[in-house]
């Protein structure tokens, strides 16, 4: 991109190329039914994207594009003030696309397209139909807060495709993928070490016949972090000073309701603030309710943003019902209980600070999840209207 006008030309060559590929290919409906989903949710962020053309980037989008100009191959794992994964991926970006403020914003824009196939076809591997899968990307490609971030230039769609990408690998038993993937979303948010490391160790236990995989699978990983942990220890004299530095924010809203008053707090690690004064049994109270507000509560803006509303408009409590047949009806299937864990595992203990924030960033990696629940209610519910009778759907997991 360099034209201040932005045209609609690339739109037009993109969407061409994808009926052409689709029609050589002799594709089948199903997949000239996602061709057309995806070039929706194109044309609805290219569309926000010439809105966004002219304008600067500021905050955490501008500092991870600095970032990417600052870091280099001769200390890889610096980055400062953020994670090395993004600015990493955005200095190959920049190579790509030119050195612009629009390259943050178009990158983002792509890969949030590719979170559309990404989710329907990481379902897939999970177990569900084709159909459930489409009806999923169609939400992913809809979703109006996905749409308004795929322009923004956040890290957010390169952290989720990271995730579905590894949740992938897990169900295909990739060590390769899984362990590069792991360490990626490492580098772009420490806080999914949590997350990750669970699932290295069940994918050690089960190679437990061959411990050689295993051990491979250990040292690669540490391989890829240690090195990091080793950067920031020496910059900042603290292991977890990328995770401790949202500390201040967590104290000020939580003592005053207003996160920008970080300033004016004493600094605490993130372990420290987690239990300093704190009852287990608050914080696991705080949890349910934070998890209850999330997901049963339909009046809570969050629920709003993850089933497809604006978040001061009510439209979720459309799709709302069919969240949970979906859920319901993934617990009834190990696969589904896995595809719900895996959406825990990566929202962890997030919920407690819903009521202090209002950042949908914190949560929104979990919609593609949310999303695939929702399309299997919808196409469990067409079923049962079709049958008039509670089934085991074939479409589920």
């Amino acid at each position: 991109p360099g034209d201040a006008r932005c045209p609609l030309a690339p739109f037009w060559i993109v969407a061409a190329l994808l009926v052409a590929v689709c029609f050589l290919r002799r594709s089948p409906p199903a997949e000239w039914i996602g061709i057309l989903i995806l070039c929706a949710g194109f044309w609805m962020r290219w569309s926000l994207f010439r809105d966004y053309f002219a304008v600067p980037l500021q905050g955490d989008p501008f500092g991870f594009l600095d970032l990417s100009r600052r870091v280099s191959g001769s200390n890889p794992f610096w980055a400062l003030y953020r994670e090395p994964g993004f600015p990493w991926f955005l200095r190959g970006a920049r190579f790509l696309f030119g050195d612009s403020e629009r390259t943050p914003r178009w990158t983002t824009l792509l890969l949030s397209c590719a979170l559309i196939p990404m989710t329907s076809w990481t379902a897939q591997r999970f177990g569900v139909s084709k159909r459930v899968g489409l009806v999923a990307a169609a939400l992913v490609a809809l979703n109006p807060f996905s749409v308004y971030m795929s322009v923004q230039g956040y890290q957010l769609e390169f952290f989720t495709l990271g995730i579905l990408g590894l949740a992938a690998a897990w169900q295909l038993r990739n060590s390769a993928s899984l362990v590069i993937l792991a360490v990626a979303l490492c580098l772009t948010r420490i806080q999914s070490i949590f997350s990750v490391v669970p699932i290295l160790m069940e994918t050690v236990w089960h190679h437990r016949k061959n411990k050689r995989i295993g051990g491979i699978i250990l040292f690669s990983f540490a391989l890829g972090v240690v090195p990091y942990f080793y950067t920031v220890h020496s910059q900042t004299g603290t292991f977890w000073r990328h995770l401790s530095q949202h500390v201040d924010y967590f104290q000020a809203a939580e003592k005053w309701g207003d996160p920008t008053l970080r300033n004016q707090v004493v600094p605490l690690t993130f372990w420290r603030f987690m239990w300093k004064g704190r009852a287990v049994g608050e914080m696991g109270l705080r949890l349910i309710q934070g998890y209850g507000n999330l997901f049963v509560n339909a009046n809570n803006p969050y629920n709003h943003i993850l089933l497809n509303a604006h978040y001061a408009r009510p439209w979720n409590w459309f799709l709302w019902p069919f969240f949970w047949i979906g859920t319901v009806a993934a617990l009834r299937k190990r696969r589904g209980w896995l595809w719900i864990g895996w959406g825990i595992l990566f929202l962890n203990l997030f919920p407690i600070w819903l009521d202090y924030f209002h950042e949908p960033r914190m949560i929104f990696h979990i919609f593609p999840f949310v999303a695939v629940l929702t399309a299997l209610g919808m196409v469990t519910a067409a079923g049962w209207l079709r049958q008039r009778s509670f089934i085991d759907s074939a479409d589920g997991f």
